[in-house]
Formats: C-alpha cells, structure tokens, sequence
C-alpha cells in the first residue's frame, strides 16, 4: 500500500547505507543511495500499493542518453500503476517510463543525456503488486525490490546495495463470532433473534475505503496508469440455512471510524434446505492510523408468507429429518480478477457457527413389546399435537406431522430363566409413514417385527407424541388374555416446550426451557 505519511509503516526505515563516492572512477556515471518505507499489505490482495523508493545522486553525475534504470519488485505488477518524478537539480529530468511483469523501468532516449546535482535523484510510488499471486503470500513474508541499471559502454549507473524491501505481507482481520446460544426447531421457529460478529483490522488500513485507495496511487504517470473504482468490503455467507428461513441485517457499528455503506440486501430468504445467504458491506471511511474494530448484527428465523422478511411470530417451516448448522464465513472482498481495482483473490478470514437447528422430535420408550410364544403386541402412535378444539387456541400445541423410526432391542424368550435374561440378538428398525397431525399410526409385532420379543423405542419427528401397547395370546377375537401399557416419554439430553404444553426437542440443541410432556404414568 502507499507509503502516505498517514499509512502504517515497520516504523523503522529500512535505510540502505549510502556513502558518497568521494572519488569516482571517471567512466562512471553516477552512484545512487536508496531508501524505503516498507508497507504492509494484505496477503489476500491483488492490487497492494507497496512502499515508495527514493533514490538520491549524493555526488551528482551525469545519466548518458541510451540508459535507464530499472525497478524488479519481487511481486508481479497486478495492474498498469506507478509513479516516478525527477527530485532536486536535473539538467534534463526528461524520461520515459515503461513497466511489464514485475519491473519499472526509467529510460533516458538517445540524445538525451541528464546531469544531476548533489543530491538529485527519483522517487518511484504508487506501485501495485499482486501479493496474493506471489511466491511470498505468506503473513509476515518480506517483498523486495532489487535495483539495476543500464548504460552504453564505458558509462556506468550504480546502487550502494541493489536490494530495498517494499512491504511486508499480513493477514488481515481477527473476528469473533457471538451465536445464538438456543437452538431453533422446525415445528415452531421463534421470531428474529439477534446474533454478531465482531471483527477487528489486525493492522491500520486492512480495510480500506475508495478514498483510501485513490490517496494511495493519486498521480500514477507511467502510461496507461490504472485508477482504483472501489474500496474494500466485508462479505459475510451463511451457509446450511434451511428452507423456509431467512436472515436480515442492520449493518455495521462502532464507536469510531470504520463506517460502511448499506449492503448488497438487508434480508435474504432460503428457499431450499442448504441455501447459502450473502451480504457485503462495502467500507466507506476508515482510519488509516489505527487498527479499527466494529460489530455486525444479523437477525435469524422463519420468513413471513411473502417471502419478503422475517415472520412476526414463531412460525414453523419444512422438517429436516435430522439437524442444521448455520454457518457464517467471513471474508475481505471484493473477489474479483487481478484487473479490478480494488480486488483480492478467494479468501476465509473466519468461519463458524451462529445457529442451529432442529426437527421436533418426542422419543417414546415401550418397555415390552412381543411375538414369541403365541402372543402378539398391538402398537399405537397418536400425534397429539391437533387439540385446538379442546385446549382453546392460546394453549393449543403447533401442529406437526413426519414419521417415526421404531426401534427393536430384542432378547429371545426361548432362553430365559429365572437366573438368564435371554440371548440378545441385533436391533433392528422399521420407519413408519409420516403420521399427520391428529392421526394414529397402528401396527402389530407379527407385522413390524415378527417372532421377536424385547423393548423398542419409537422416535417421532414431531412433538407431543403418545403410544400405547396391547399385548394378546392370539388374535384379539380369541384372545384370553390381555394387558395394556402406555409408552413411556423419554426425555431427551435436552428438553423444552412449545406454547403452553411441554414437549421433548432434538437430542445435542440447547435451549432455555426444562420440562417436557409426560402425563404421568
């Protein structure tokens, strides 16, 4: 970046120790002392303005027509930039300037020669490099620029040291994510909650507004001087967002500069399980004295009918049969090609996780269940969650539907004693059909698990399910004997509710509420 007197330097010059040639052999031109400003730059960065070079004559002497000298940086020169201006006493101070790969090159035509007073010399600026496609895009690497010169024969151009470095590579921004501590559920998605994201410069100026780049290369004169057209920006994605969901931003704030414009949109809806949501904001004033700090705010939960924004009440949206992380990545953009100015390659400067999300799920547990030895089991699975017409709309549960997985741990009778609990075998699992809301699912152990005895659970992707077992010798018609057992609600590592009834969520989501529904069998 440019060596601006407001720009962070190393804060040591990097002084190439130059003594005046108090006796030059007399073929020699001139001698030039060197120094330089290293900057630091953003490894991201395809378009870093690096550290200015100021080259002086100590003793003077002439340039011969037919010479030039020449700038190597140790980064490709990203776009056409730079800017080289003749300082103190030239006879001439008449040069043309060409650039290609990763030089600059100062040429003195043929019929023109240049006699510099003590202490004359060139200052080469606003020169960009394409960091991010160099060998030394790695934090805390050094770029250098190695000086040369050419002349006509018996004539001479020579550097005390050939060797100034120019920038010094940083990454650029530390951040912090501050989720969202209770998990969402897809029967019942809570209004908008706030989640941020702190983010932090881990040097001055890792962003940069437009002002800030066009102050660091305002003058270029090497023909065809290309002028920045944008700043840097902040891109936040959030991936894995399900269906149904969507996010809504408030920008930016902090106490002090950096200040940001409004970003791209300040609410994106997902219309399918996995969508990917993204916002940039784009900086518009920024301190290029101090490492700046500053905090997103983000806003989660299910879109209203429209599509347009965030319901104004806990709505539910689609089941995920399983559960969602939302994941936010952030990264310095824009992203763009070398030639775009301002532009940094693909890059992740912080990722992770500011919410997640749910399927409602009771676990059911039948402590017997049978088909050995003459004996069959009815199975019952009611979804309770229709009881408006009963409980009255404030304390109704929401309504829901998916399937349940039942699961069989069985244990052979054949092998039981009085001293033996019987020879375990493999569990095994059937998946019903998805029960509706107010419907009962019915199956029998003959049909389900047939020959079989042990205990089985039944998962249910939806809240407020209830089951019940009925065990016959034979078919209910001839039966002779009977019993019946309600299944047991299991409550899961985390427990929660829904409206005023209590209900059991996901396994491993976290929430703030602590009963579950059991009626007290």
């Amino acid at each position: 970046m440019q060596a601006k007197n407001f720009r962070t330097s190393l804060g040591t010059v990097a002084l190439v120790l130059g003594v005046a040639l108090l006796a030059s052999p007399a073929f020699a031109q001139v001698a030039f002392t060197a120094t330089s400003f290293a900057q630091n730059v953003r490894v991201e960065g395809q378009n870093e303005t690096v550290g200015a070079i100021p080259l002086t004559s100590s003793g003077g002497g002439t340039i011969a027509s037919g010479s030039s000298v020449i700038v190597t940086y140790g980064a490709p020169i990203a776009v056409t930039s730079g800017s080289v201006v003749a300082t103190g006493t030239h006879s001439n101070g008449v040069f043309a300037l060409t650039e290609g790969g990763s030089s600059l090159s100062i040429g003195f035509s043929s019929g023109t020669q240049d006699i510099l007073s003590a202490g004359a010399g060139f200052a080469i600026s606003q020169v960009r490099l394409n960091v991010a496609g160099s060998s030394f895009a790695t934090p805390g690497a050094a770029i250098n620029a190695t000086l040369s010169g050419t002349a006509p024969s018996g004539q001479q151009i020579t550097f005390t040291t050939s060797t100034v470095q120019v920038a010094l590579v940083n990454s650029s921004l530390s951040v912090k994510f501050n989720g969202l501590s209770n998990a969402f559920t897809t029967c019942s998605v809570a209004t908008g909650q706030t989640f941020t994201i702190d983010v932090t410069e881990k040097f001055p100026a890792a962003l940069t507004s437009l002002s800030d780049e066009q102050g660091f290369t305002p003058s270029g004169n090497v023909p065809g001087s290309v002028s920045p057209t944008q700043g840097s920006s902040i891109v936040v994605a959030f991936s894995g967002v399900p269906n149904g969901m969507g996010i809504s931003t408030s920008g930016a704030a902090s106490t002090a500069p950096p200040s940001f414009g409004a970003p791209t949109s300040a609410f994106q809806a997902s219309t399918a399980n996995g969508s990917t949501l993204t916002f940039s904001f784009p900086v518009t004033n920024t301190s290029t004295a101090i490492a700046e700090k500053f905090t997103l705010t983000f806003n989660v939960g299910a879109t209203n009918s429209a599509g347009t924004g965030l319901n104004g009440s806990a709505a539910s949206i689609p089941v995920l049969n399983g559960t969602a992380s939302l994941n936010a990545t952030v990264s310095l953009g824009p992203v763009a090609a070398t030639s775009s100015v301002i532009s940094f390659v693909a890059n992740t400067q912080a990722s992770g996780t500011v919410a997640t999300v749910g399927d409602c799920v009771t676990n059911l547990l039948f402590p017997f269940v049978t088909n050995q030895f003459g004996f069959d089991t009815s199975l019952q699975i009611a979804n309770t969650t229709l009881d408006k017409p009963a409980l009255g709309t404030s304390n109704a549960a929401t309504a829901g539907s998916g399937t349940c997985v039942l699961t069989l741990y069985p244990t052979d009778l054949t092998t039981q004693t009085a001293s033996a609990a019987g020879t375990q075998a493999n569990a095994s699992q059937l998946t019903t059909p998805s029960i509706t809301s107010g419907a009962v699912y019915t199956t029998a152990m003959s049909t389900a698990f047939p020959g079989q005895s042990g205990y089985m659970f039944a998962v249910c992707r939806f809240l407020d399910a209830h089951g019940f077992s009925y065990v016959t010798n034979g078919p209910s018609s001839t039966a002779t004997i009977s019993q019946g057992l309600l299944a047991l609600v299991i409550p899961s590592a985390n427990l929660g509710t829904s409206g005023s009834r209590t209900n059991v969520i996901p396994v491993n989501l976290t929430t703030t509420v602590t009963t579950y529904e059991s009626l007290g069998h």
